[in-house]
């Protein structure tokens, strides 16, 4: 009987450590895309959800642009989430969503072929608490790439 029980209580306490971290934020990619806009100009789009249940969060506007290898990628954020201090806010509790938008820029048939997400820094604030900076790695962003592969 004893056993039973510390079995039941294993697998409820492994239950609730897999999924507590589900529950605070849920963010993932919705759609992704890659169009040629012309021979030296392809685009890369990147549609996700973003958001967490235990505080308000703010995605910057403004993502980056970089020079690797002779191509030039352009990237920005697009959302209809209301802006404040030029971020886009979603208010705690509710998932935003987002279209982060890149230019790539290289040489006939030099386009890289894809997009790989690495950093994506958000400003959190849970509920009486200062606002702090959360940069989200590659390994947690690991499904933000165009293509998926």
């Amino acid at each position: 009987m004893k056993t039973t029980r510390f079995f039941a209580s294993a697998i409820l306490a492994t239950f609730f450590f897999v999924t507590a971290p589900t529950l605070s934020h849920a963010y993932g990619v919705t759609d992704r895309e890659i169009t040629k806009l012309s021979p030296t100009l392809t685009m890369y789009t990147l549609e996700f959800e973003f958001g967490f249940l235990n505080a308000q969060m703010w995605m910057p506007m403004a993502a980056s642009k970089t020079t690797v290898g002779g191509n030039t990628t352009s990237s920005l954020v697009l959302s209809t989430a209301p802006i404040q201090d030029k971020k886009y806010y979603v208010p705690q509790g509710k998932n935003g969503n987002f279209t982060l938008l890149v230019l790539e820029e290289h040489a006939v048939g030099g386009s890289k072929g894809s997009v790989t997400v690495n950093e994506l820094p958000v400003t959190l604030q849970k509920s009486g608490d200062e606002a702090v900076i959360r940069v989200f790695t590659a390994e947690e962003l690991k499904d933000f790439r165009v293509p998926n592969k």
